[in-house]
Formats: C-alpha cells, structure tokens, sequence
C-alpha cells in the first residue's frame, strides 16, 4: 500500500485519500475468512518495515492487528513499486504450515505519482530479474487518480496473469467498490492451475492455425495437431471464452463420419460451445477436447477428457435430373461471431496503442485519433456480418468513445484497464467499479460490490480540526441492523439456487454418465467456495449488525442524559 501524497495538517469537508485507502483495506480485512492470512506492506520510496505487519492469521486478534497497521499508515512521499513487490514475494516464499495449500495473491494499491528523481520505466534487464517472481503470485493493482504510472502496474498485472485497475479523481471514494470486485473473486476460487488440451482430428486433415486466447497462455504443436491453453485461476461462476482458427480441408460426397459420443455444431467452421442436437448424418469430426485442474496448489491434478466437437458437412445433393444442387451452407453462431469481434477489437487496441506504446508518450490527442480511426476501419470491416452483431457493435463504440475521451483528457489509464479486463475476461475497475464489465462481474462479486456501495461517505464536520486515529470500516446509524443479515442471506441463498439451477439444466442436458459427473464436480467446486464466503460473511454481518444496535443504544442514553 502506498500514498505519498502530503497529509493534511487540519481536516478538510471531504476524507482524504489515504484515510479511503485504509477504509478501503479494512474493508477487505473484515471479508477474509479465519484460515486466510494476509501481510500489509507498506512503501513510500522504499519498502517502510516499521507500518508492515506480519504475515496474520485472519483471527480476531490478526484483523486487530492488521486494522492496527493500517491506521498507522502515513503519507511520505515517494513510489518504490518493484521493491515492494519483491518484499511481497518474499513474505509469501516464506509462509510457513499449510502455505503450500493456499493460492498466494498480491493486492497493490498505490496512486503511483513518479519520484521526482526517478522514471516508472524499468529497463529490459530489470524486467527479466522480476519476471520469474512475477510467475509465483498473480498481482492485481490499483492505480488511484490520474497521477499514478499505469505502465508499470499493466506490466505487472499482464506478467503475473493478475489484473489492473483504476479509480479516477471524480470517482476515488470507491476504491472500496473496486477492491470489492477483485476481492469476490479471490475469495471464491474454485480450480487453480486450469488447462484446456485440444487434438485435431489428423485422419480428416485438421489442423489448428492459432488460438485466440487474450492474455491467457496458448502454444501450437506437432504441425497443428494439438493446442494447450493455461487459463489457470478460475472463480466460482467464471466462464472463460477462447477461439478457436482451424483449417479444414473440403470433403467429398463419398466422405462419412460420424457423431457418436460428441457435440455437434451448427455453424460451417465454428463451434459456439454450447450444447446441440445430436446428428448422425454428415458430421466431421473437427477436435477432441481434455482439460486439467486442481483444487488448490498442492493437490492432485484432475484430468478430464471430454466430447469431441464435431461440425455439419454437407455435400453436394443429386437431383432428379442427375444434376447437383450446391449444399445449404449454415449461418456461422453468432455467439461464435461476438467473441471473435471481441478478440480482433482486443488486438486492434492492445497492438496499436499499448504494445506499440503509442500512449506511453506526451502526446495523448495523437493516440485518441489513432483509435478512432482504428475503430472507424473496424466497424467498416465488419458492418456486413450480420449474426446478431448490432446490439454488440453498439455496445463496443460506447467503450471505444469512452476510451477515445479519456485519451483526449490526456489519461491513458482506461485504455490500460480495458485491455486488462478483456486480455483476462475478468472484471476491473475502469474509471469506477460502476464501468466494470458486466459480463465479467460472478455472483459473488456483485454481491460483495454491494455491500462496499453502502459503506458510509464519510465526510468531515465543519467545526472539527483534530484528524481520527481510526477510520471505522462502518459508522452507528442506529437499529434495524439485523435487517442486513436477512437480506443477505437472501443475496447468498438466491446465488445458490442460480448454480444449483445452471447445473441441474447441465445434468438434464447430459447425454452419458461421464458429462453428468463433469455437472457434479463443477457443482461441488462452485457449491464449496460459495458456502466458505457465504458463512464468513453472514459471521461478520451479525457481529456488525450486534455492533450497530448496541452502538445505538449507547447513543440514544448519551442523548437522554
């Protein structure tokens, strides 16, 4: 955690920024469960030992001592990001009992103002030192305002598999909403070092050209004969989307093949991933698709070895005349359609702006027509496609506009954050937690994003001048607290029922024992991270809610008095 801006001698109306900083950690201090550990590490120009904290359990006594670093925080100036991280590194290297068995995680919070002295641009050689420990921990980091270096925290985001995001100056009383997304994620992982394995069918001379995988590991071997895709960390109620390019030769009349024991595919070429009707005429097939994960690092790995995927080939149909009529050829899915959309737009931004590092110079106006006329191209090429393409396109202009606005304002942040979000299809903070993408938010994100959006705006009295020793994660607003944990329990209770109900259609739609065991496992995986969060939570919710109605009753004798 750092924040080197000045600290204000006297309140002002509004809480300054490292107070919503520590609002914001305490906030994550109070969702992390008993067996979660978690270590504060402070920096400034460099790491500050004497404000860290230790590795803490997340006991009753742990929290009072992580919440008892953080209220002895304090503003110094200076950003020391690369140091820090190797001190985060070395505090998870060093964990101790069971710390093989849990996922380590690095949150960085910082607003990043570059030293006076120094530059956030790390030299070649420097990046090659931190990319084996960037390898260990996923980073998900949090630039605050539009000072902070946005470079360096994607760089690190992209090489640990982690996350960036960003809350602007208009919208910094929600760094707790952000850190909410990221947090309803790290608390409900459901599969650690997940890997999809695809084979082409060489007996009908299929080959894989590429993967469109976004910031996902993907590699090509044996001529095209298989492909493997490291997705890694999943979160309860997460789906991943990957395409897949092949090449397929043309078949002939006389050509069969068969779908037995597969999923068939309606669209020439493309596959939409969801389940088909099953067919028996003209079906080639195209893959066979395995997949692997574990439960968390130190066990054994689960290998699954799913259907294959088949596509519709049609040939030629013979007339009563002796002529040939040519085949039906089938719409491609648009479902198939939207995520290669995505994936281009994903490349078209990441290639031109991030990665040629257009936007890392002064001239931020250049970037921004770059974009728009990047876009404008885009669009063009791909008016005609049809598909249902349209709500789509009119959706990725809002994004792009936003993109393009920002960019002329002279902050290259949100364009960083996008490409974040979409390289790991996974929500981020992008200007506020309100810009996440919503195809990305899981139940339990949602739900903890909740809760930081009723977290008191705590404002300064006119009169005072003395600045708090604490900032409480939450304020006395008087009874009718337990009224939360009903609705809580309801929230909790409905995201179960929405995973039961997406399995129970799964296990219905399952046409052998190994695909309703594959429903079973994913239900269990989903199932036990839910209940872990959902107990954890509803606890805490009843001691603040006990909290709040006794913090009431104190009041009100105060005021009789």
């Amino acid at each position: 955690m750092n924040n080197p801006a000045a600290a204000p001698t006297e309140r002002t109306r509004t809480t300054s920024r490292l107070d919503l900083l520590k609002t914001a950690a305490k906030f994550m201090v109070a969702k992390l469960e008993d067996g979660d550990r978690l270590s504060i590490v402070a920096f400034s120009d460099r790491p500050v030992r004497e404000l860290s904290s230790g590795l803490l359990y997340m006991t009753a006594d742990g929290r009072r001592n992580a919440i008892r670093s953080l209220d002895q925080l304090e503003a110094r100036g200076g950003t020391a990001l690369v140091p820090a991280f190797e001190e985060a590194v070395k505090v998870l290297d060093g964990r101790q009992g069971d710390g093989g068995d849990r996922l380590g995680f690095i949150v960085l919070l910082t607003d990043g103002a570059e030293d006076a002295s120094g530059s956030f641009t790390l030299s070649e050689r420097r990046r090659e030192v931190i990319r084996g420990a960037l390898r260990k921990y996923p980073v998900h980091a949090f630039g605050l305002g539009t000072a902070h270096g946005p470079e360096v925290l994607l760089y690190l985001a992209q090489e640990s598999r982690g996350t960036y995001s960003f809350v602007d100056g208009d919208n910094v009383g929600e760094v707790a909403g952000a850190l909410a997304v990221c947090l309803g994620g790290l608390t409900t992982v459901a599969a650690v070092d997940t890997r999809v394995v695809l084979r082409a069918d060489e007996l009908n001379g299929v080959r894989v050209d590429r993967v469109d995988s976004g910031g996902h590991d993907s590699s090509v071997s044996c001529g095209g004969t298989s492909c493997e895709v490291s997705v890694g960390v999943l979160y309860a109620g997460e789906a991943k989307h990957f395409v897949v390019h092949l090449h397929v030769p043309a078949i002939t009349a006389t050509a069969s093949a068969s779908t037995e024991g597969g999923y068939y595919c309606d669209g020439l070429g493309v596959c939409d991933h969801y389940r088909h009707h099953r067919h028996h005429r003209h079906g080639q097939h195209l893959l066979a698709v395995g997949y692997s994960y574990r439960s968390h690092p130190s066990a054994r790995a689960i290998t699954v070895e799913a259907h294959g995927v088949f596509v519709q080939r049609s040939p030629a149909v013979l007339d009563l005349d002796g002529g040939r009529h040519a085949p039906v050829i089938p719409s491609p899915s648009p479902v198939v359609l939207q995520h290669i959309v995505r994936f281009e737009l994903l490349e078209v931004v990441a290639n031109s702006l991030v990665r040629g590092e257009l936007i890392s110079n002064d001239d931020r106006a250049r970037a921004a027509d770059v974009l728009q006329v990047k876009w404008e191209e885009f669009r063009a090429c791909h008016q005609f496609w049809g598909g249902g393409l349209l709500d789509l396109m009119s959706g990725l202009e809002k994004e792009v506009d936003g993109m393009v606005g920002s960019l002329r304002a002279g902050v290259a942040a949100y364009v960083y954050a996008w490409v974040s979000s979409h390289q790991m299809q996974r929500a981020t903070s992008i200007g506020s937690p309100d810009k996440a993408a919503v195809e990305f938010l899981t139940p339990a994100m949602r739900l903890l994003l909740e809760e930081a959006r009723k977290l008191p705006r705590w404002q300064q009295a006119a009169t005072t001048t003395a600045a708090p020793t604490n900032v409480q994660y939450a304020g006395c607003v008087g009874g009718g607290g337990f009224e939360m944990v009903d609705r809580r329990l309801e929230l909790w209770s409905k995201m179960k029922r929405d995973v039961q109900l997406l399995v129970s259609v799964q296990e219905q739609a399952a046409a052998d024992e190994e695909e309703q065991h594959l429903a079973a496992v994913f239900q269990e995986a989903s199932l036990a991270a839910i209940d872990r969060a959902m107990h954890r939570d509803i606890y805490l919710a009843a001691v603040y809610a006990s909290k709040q109605t006794r913090c009431h009753s104190v009041g009100c004798q105060q005021v009789k008095d």
